[in-house]
This record gives C-alpha cells, structure tokens and sequence, in this order.
C-alpha cells in the first residue's frame, strides 16, 4: 500500500515540475523582446516610451530597420518618422 502511494506522490511530482518547466519554456516564446535583456529589443522600448508625434512608422523586419534612414527623410522632406522595425525579426 505504502509503495503504491510513494509511486502516486513520484508522478504527481514529475507531473508538476514538466508543467512548470513547459510553461516557462512557453513564457520564454512569448514573452515581447522589449521586456527582456535582448539588445534589439531596446529599440522596440524606445517607441513606446517616446512621446513624440510622427509623420510616418515604419513597421517591418530587419530590411526596414537597414534600408530606411529616418535622418534623411528629416533633413531632405521635413518628415518625421520613426522605424518599428528589428534586427532578427520575421514579419
């Protein structure tokens, strides 16, 4: 009887910590580049934290982040705009 109990209290244990570890592997999936320690997610932080209007976003992946230059368009059309686009980022 006690065995039988020991193997029911071994596998609700396993059962728990593949549930734990499998919902902190699919948090680490999810969770937006922004919020964790990933460089070019600093970029995505600074569009949410700035507060400023613009012309034109450009949302994209890596092509639009390296391609488009904000400045020039400043400098030549008087646009203001800002890339939402990343580095290492499938659209």
């Amino acid at each position: 009887m006690h065995k039988h109990r020991l193997i029911k209290t071994i596998r609700a244990t396993v059962g728990i910590i593949f549930a734990v570890v499998t919902l902190a592997a699919v948090q680490a999936l999810l969770i937006p580049k922004y919020m964790s320690g990933v460089y070019e997610g600093a970029l995505i932080a600074e569009y949410y934290s700035a507060n400023k209007q613009n012309d034109v976003v450009f949302i994209g992946d890596c092509e639009v982040y390296g391609n488009i230059s904000t400045v020039r368009l400043w400098e030549e059309y008087g646009i203001t705009s800002y890339i939402r686009g990343s580095p290492s980022q499938t659209v």
